[in-house]
């Protein structure tokens, strides 16, 4: 079956230290998922395997503040799961829209969805490609 990525902004401000936020402002993190897979945690819905992409910040940050906070991603889950009814409840948006929301990846980059057989290829490109 091929895969249906979405990506999601997660507001993850709460988990970041206040003398950081203090320059960046909010803090949102920003992963993919296939919405055709869905797991099973002994419950009745299902949740999403979420990988992380990379994180996006309220304001525009200077490279001394980027390095500190990627410092701070040591400790970071960079793969989650979270449950599906959460996700879908996040309003779907375009790129480039700052706060908690879902992107269909597969609508608004149609030729580079084609390209990605797995997750791994489609968090290897949006890593290296921050298009969202």
């Amino acid at each position: 079956m091929k895969p249906h990525f979405f990506a999601v902004k997660l507001d993850e401000t709460e988990y970041w230290n206040k003398s950081l936020l203090r320059k960046t402002g909010r803090i949102l993190g920003i992963y993919i998922y296939n919405e055709k897979e869905e797991t099973y945690l002994a419950e009745m819905r299902g949740s999403f395997w979420l990988v992380f992409i990379h994180n996006e910040t309220e304001w525009e940050i200077s490279d001394q503040t980027y390095d500190e906070m990627y410092e701070g991603t040591a400790q970071a889950d960079f793969e989650k799961y979270v449950h599906s009814r959460e996700i879908e409840a996040l309003p779907l948006k375009r790129p480039g829209f700052f706060g908690p929301c879902r992107i269909d990846l597969k609508k608004e980059f149609p030729a580079l969805h084609r390209q990605w057989e797995d997750i791994e290829e489609a968090r290897e490109y949006l890593q290296a490609n921050w298009i969202l």
